[in-house]
């Protein structure tokens, strides 16, 4: 988001435009194997966004990449739009591809919204429906499991809480969503847990090395040897303190 224009007029969250609009692309750069190629060789890499946003993005139009985002923060077609709060990036791209599709198919902000809600409420009852299928055969769930299933239906209250503040749902449909968040919640909670849980108390730590065959080197450091003393040295620093 670092090469993305900001916004900070709604506080106290921020907004970007999440989009870079390149035009007049070349389609002898675009169609490059050569390009693609790279580009799904930094991705495995892991090389991080500086290389695709200071090397390849400017090759495609032979202009700095500031040019471009200048440009597009002048684009109204291109909102400003809060960020993802985690890292599944190619979830969001997905998302936001999909949201400016319906744009350019003329629906209004508040009808891709719904629209997008939508997409989250069934995927919801698709998991719902997975562990019905779940509890017909007797099966249970992995504790990741269960957690996958605790954050859709997050993201999905999140979402109907959003959209009734914007007057887009009303009590009814909120109602339906909490019906099928609660019945979610209450068979994924009936299934057994698939991962085996000790009920033994821990082991105990052993703290001296008393009984044990090796040597404990615990305190040495490089170099240490030179100033280990090994004669006595009783008495050096003169007789002991009494103790109150």
């Amino acid at each position: 988001l670092g090469y993305h224009a900001c916004s900070a007029q709604e506080q106290p969250r921020l907004k970007f435009k999440q989009q870079v609009v390149f035009d007049d692309i070349p389609p002898e750069k675009i169609e490059q194997d050569a390009f693609w190629s790279l580009l799904f060789m930094l991705n495995t890499m892991r090389a991080g966004p500086e290389k695709i946003y200071d090397w390849l993005l400017p090759y495609l139009i032979d202009l700095p990449l500031e040019h471009a985002i200048s440009n597009t923060d002048d684009l109204e077609e291109v909102e400003w739009r809060h960020p993802q709060r985690s890292n599944t990036a190619y979830y969001r791209c997905l998302n936001e591809a999909l949201y400016y599709m319906m744009r350019r198919k003329n629906l209004t902000d508040e009808q891709a919204s719904k629209v997008c809600f939508a997409v989250q409420s069934q995927y919801l009852t698709m998991a719902y429906n997975d562990l019905r299928i779940f509890s017909s055969m007797r099966m249970g769930l992995s504790g990741s499991d269960f957690r996958l299933v605790e954050i859709a239906m997050q993201q999905v209250a999140h979402a109907a809480v959003r959209l009734s503040k914007r007057e887009l749902l009303v009590a009814n449909q909120l109602a339906e969503v909490k019906k099928r968040l609660d019945d979610t919640h209450q068979l994924a909670m009936n299934l057994p847990c698939t991962e085996q849980l000790s009920i033994d108390p821990p082991a105990k730590i052993r703290l001296d090395d008393r009984g044990l065959s090796g040597k404990s080197q615990w305190n040495y450091h490089p170099l240490y040897e030179r100033l280990l003393r090994k004669e006595s040295v009783d008495g050096l620093a003169g007789a002991p303190l009494q103790i109150p």
